[in-house]
């Protein structure tokens, strides 16, 4: 279009510098020049407009080009502070992680190198006195002393507990002393008769997670005796725990020797002349105060008892309090060692020149009622004549009425006579 409205032009100059130099002008030539340079202009603004508009489309296809550009920058920007704020946030946690395992490291390394009296931080502070370990108890017997050593303890009476206040009343108003008593940290109930004269001390040690029990003695007073029942070791309200079950019967062998020492202090009562009965493990520890305490019993009475725990569960149970099932604190290749190394069983010469009661059932699925006969044959082959055994063939784990009636009367008499 355009190259045709340039030659339109040159052909109408032409043609006027022509007429001119001919002399022979008319009036339609200017027409044609005037015509010909209005077509020109109009040609040319023409151009112009769609130059001018071209102008226009070009930058206004470049303003938009210029603001998408600026459109995907600014997406652009915002991604980057988006991931950029991600990756802080992700390393942020990552910093959090390992912060927290860190800590948890921190415990672990605590926790394993915790020392014994901090691991069990929530038992009373003289189980953390108390031993713990098989190596801490001596395996060998103790030989009897003939003098009681002197008693150097704290005492302390306690208030009688509520479900206790009608035996209380009912002793105490038929002379009768009733008590509760806190020995150096030993938990127990004594009944005596309320006279001058001496009463021989019989000892009655509970069975396995249960409690002393006044209930358990107080008819026994009558017959002249001043009677304890004691919490062994990590029972009741003892103040030991958590112990392997044949420390508990070491600690409570220690608490026999200071009771004994007490009672010796008290006029009316004969500690020389004393005897341990008990049940399960009360009979269990009997035996053992006969070969690890420091004085020797007039009498000791073993009921359902075992003289050798070696293998059987009780003795692996970890104790505290009467509650069994948490962790023990031996291991088990030294916790069987140990008690290997402390049965009575093995030690029958300690159990000469005294009475021994022993009751056992044949259907005794606790404690095997063939070592108790094994341990009553080796203390007989020693010439001990005092031994009373009885075994009872339709009994499990519990004590006839039978035996109440008879042996254990028997017992209670080789002490008064």
């Amino acid at each position: 279009m355009k190259k045709n409205k340039i030659t339109a032009a040159v052909l109408a100059a032409l043609m006027a510098l022509s007429m001119a130099a001919c002399g022979s002008q008319n009036e339609s030539a200017p027409e044609v020049t005037t015509a010909g340079t209005s077509a020109e202009a109009a040609d040319n603004e023409t151009a112009a407009d769609e130059t001018e508009a071209a102008v226009t489309s070009t930058s206004s296809n470049s303003t938009e080009t210029s603001k998408e550009v600026t459109e995907s920058e600014a997406a652009e920007t915002k991604a980057a502070e988006s991931e950029a704020a991600e990756t802080k946030a992700t390393e942020s946690e990552a910093a959090e992680t390992k912060a927290a395992e860190s800590e948890a490291a921190e415990t672990t390394t605590a926790a394993a190198s915790e020392p014994e009296e901090e691991k069990y931080a929530g038992t009373p502070a003289s189980a953390v006195a108390a031993n713990t370990k098989p190596g801490d108890y001596s395996t060998e017997p103790v030989p009897f002393k003939t003098e009681i050593d002197e008693f150097n303890k704290q005492v302390k009476e306690l208030p009688i507990p509520d479900e206790y206040k009608d035996a209380y009343n009912e002793h105490t108003n038929n002379g009768y002393i009733y008590r509760k008593l806190d020995i150096d940290g030993i938990q127990l109930y004594e009944v005596r008769c309320d006279n001058d004269e001496p009463k021989p001390l019989a000892i009655q040690i509970h069975g396995g997670f249960y409690h002393k029990d006044p209930g358990a003695i107080d008819y026994l007073a009558y017959k002249g005796l001043c009677v304890v029942s004691i919490d062994v070791s990590c029972h009741g309200e003892s103040q030991d725990g958590p112990l392997q079950a044949p420390a508990a019967w070491m600690e409570t062998v220690k608490d026999i020797d200071v009771l004994i020492e007490y009672y010796n202090t008290l006029p009316d009562v004969d500690a020389e002349k004393f005897g341990l009965f008990g049940y399960s493990m009360g009979g269990n520890i009997s035996e053992y105060y006969t070969v690890y305490g420091k004085y020797k019993p007039t009498a000791i009475c073993l009921e359902n008892a075992t003289a050798d725990a070696t293998g059987e569960g009780s003795a692996w149970d970890c104790m505290c309090k009467g509650e069994s099932g948490l962790t023990p604190i031996w291991e088990e290749e030294e916790m069987w060692e140990f008690t290997t190394a402390t049965a009575p069983i093995n030690y029958p010469e300690y159990f000469q020149d005294m009475w021994v009661f022993i009751c056992v059932g044949a259907l005794d699925d606790t404690h095997s009622p063939e070592k108790m006969e094994e341990f009553k044959d080796k203390i007989v082959a020693l010439g001990n004549d005092k031994v009373v055994f009885h075994r009872f063939e339709d009994v499990g784990h519990e004590v006839p009425r039978s035996w109440e009636d008879n042996e254990r009367e028997q017992f209670f008499s080789k002490l008064t006579g």
